[in-house]
């Protein structure tokens, strides 16, 4: 080939890829592009151009963070699980309400029933005894009559109350659904999986043990032949916003045995013995009040009064600061403020019982 056209081929490429006809005495290590003097400026003014708009996209995604904090977005999430909490609270409240009132009305209806028949079978024994007129088939007619009322009757003995187990749940269980396309959050999950694996299954493990001591769908039972720490699905719950009730009811409570309500820090072991743990906020048995691990006998007047049969209702009020104990028997409520320098945020319940017998105490955790 020519030199001549080699040479002019040569220059050609090595020219300014805007203009075409300068030399491209710059080369783009980016674009790896050539260019003149002249389109090299304009080049770089182009790049600082893009950069100011993705500085200008920083401080838009920056100040959109600011504006909503982790604990405005947490709580705003924590609005909706308590809407749900006493939504369905009070589902099952109208449902024991029927309940209620079906059963009343059954009961009513059998008894009223059974008195009738044993009122028109009295009027007719009344005037055949009066009169003498009866005979063996009269005898063997009210006999039978009798026999009726007395089956009828031990049939409404029997009556129970039954859990539908497999009806459908009138309650929508909730799910946290939580997505994400970055690749932060993909590895902030693999960071977490075996850790939340490992809580998942403790708490398997606590349900299992406990289940033969619990109705989940009625109230937390407190049985006294084996128990310890009375929170079996709650357990690793901790609360640090919004307000939460739990109801206990007592099958059997003896002289000798001694129960906690309240709350401790999650800051602060459970494993610590219950009475000195000092973030304790509760109350025991005994008409003892426990504030930040420090007794006090009849704090605001509070009578433990505790029973066989007993209903307690403990509310954690985290907004307020404030826990709550109710006596449903006597209507009797006891309030404590918490002090947050003792027991920070998040709390957990502390529910507990203790088995003593006269020659040892045993203290089940």
């Amino acid at each position: 080939m020519d030199k001549h056209i080699m040479a002019s081929l040569k220059r050609t490429k090595n020219n300014c890829s805007v203009c075409i006809k300068l030399a491209g005495v710059f080369l783009c290590h980016g674009c790896e592009k050539n260019f003149c003097q002249l389109h090299a400026s304009e080049h770089r003014e182009h790049l600082l151009k893009s950069m100011n708009v993705i500085y200008h996209n920083y401080d838009s995604v920056k100040q959109n963070i600011k504006g909503q904090t982790t604990e405005q977005y947490q709580h705003s999430l924590m609005v909706q699980v308590n809407q749900w909490e006493q939504e369905s609270i009070e589902k099952i409240r109208q449902y024991a309400q029927e309940t209620r009132q079906e059963l009343t009305i059954t009961v009513r209806h059998r008894s009223d029933n059974l008195k009738e028949k044993l009122e028109q079978l009295k009027q007719e024994l009344d005037k055949a005894r009066q009169t003498g007129g009866f005979y063996e088939n009269d005898l063997k007619e009210w006999t039978e009559k009798l026999n009726e009322i007395r089956r009828t009757f031990a049939g409404q003995q029997t009556i129970n109350i039954n859990e539908a187990s497999h009806s459908t749940p009138f309650i929508s269980r909730f799910s946290l659904n939580a997505t994400s396309n970055s690749s932060f959050q993909n590895e902030y999950h693999s960071r977490t999986f075996q850790h939340q694996h490992q809580q998942q299954q403790q708490q398997q493990q606590l349900q299992q043990q406990l289940q033969q001591h619990y109705d989940y769908d009625q109230y937390k039972q407190i049985n006294h032949s084996h128990f310890d720490d009375l929170l079996p699905a709650q357990i690793q719950t901790s609360y640090s916003s919004g307000q939460h009730k739990f109801q206990y009811v007592i099958e059997r409570y003896e002289i000798n045995s001694s129960i906690l309500f309240g709350i401790i820090s999650e800051l602060t072991s459970s494993d610590e013995d219950p009475y000195r743990n000092s973030s304790f906020y509760g109350w025991g048995s005994n008409d003892l009040v426990y504030l930040g691990g420090k007794e006090k006998l009849n704090y605001n007047k509070y009578r433990s009064d505790y029973q066989t049969g007993g209903q307690y209702e403990l509310t954690i009020d985290c907004d307020e600061k404030k826990i709550t104990l109710k006596n449903e028997h006597t209507s009797q409520s006891y309030e404590l403020t918490i002090d947050l320098h003792k027991c920070p945020f998040p709390w957990q319940q502390h529910v507990r019982l203790w088995l003593r017998s006269n020659s040892e105490e045993k203290s089940h955790y």
